[in-house]
C-alpha cells in the first residue's frame, strides 16, 4: 500500500515540475521580444520591415496596441474536428507584438 502512495508522490512531483518548467519557458519566451527590440531607435518600422503590415491592430485596456501576423505553422497543419462534416484549421499561428510609446514591451505566439 505504501508503494502506491510513493508512486502517487512521485507522479505529482514530475507533474508540478513540468508545470514549473514550462511556466519558465513561457516568461522567458515573452521576455525575449522585450530585449531583442530594446535597443532598437523605431522597433514598429523593424517589426513590419520583416512581417509586413500587421493582419490586426488589438488596442489594450492600458493603451498599448497588440499587433497581430497571421503565419504559417512550421510544424504542418493541424485539423481538427469540431462537429460532425466540420473541421477547425490550425494552421496558422498568430505572432503577436504589444507595442507602448513606440517600444516592444512584449510578445509571443499562440
Amino acid at each position: 500500500m505504501a508503494e502506491k502512495g510513493t508512486q502517487t508522490m512521485m507522479k505529482i512531483e514530475k507533474l508540478t515540475l513540468s508545470i514549473i518548467a514550462l511556466c519558465t519557458c513561457f516568461i522567458v519566451s515573452c521576455s525575449a521580444d522585450r530585449a531583442y527590440y530594446e535597443h532598437d531607435p523605431n522597433p514598429v518600422a523593424s517589426i513590419q520591415k520583416t512581417y509586413g503590415e500587421p493582419d490586426r491592430i488589438d488596442t489594450l485596456r492600458d493603451g498599448s496596441e497588440r499587433m497581430i501576423y497571421y503565419t504559417r505553422d512550421p510544424l504542418g497543419k493541424h485539423v481538427y474536428p469540431v462537429e460532425a462534416g466540420s473541421v477547425m484549421d490550425h494552421s496558422y499561428l498568430q505572432r503577436y507584438f504589444i507595442i507602448k510609446d513606440g517600444k516592444v514591451i512584449g510578445g509571443g505566439t499562440r
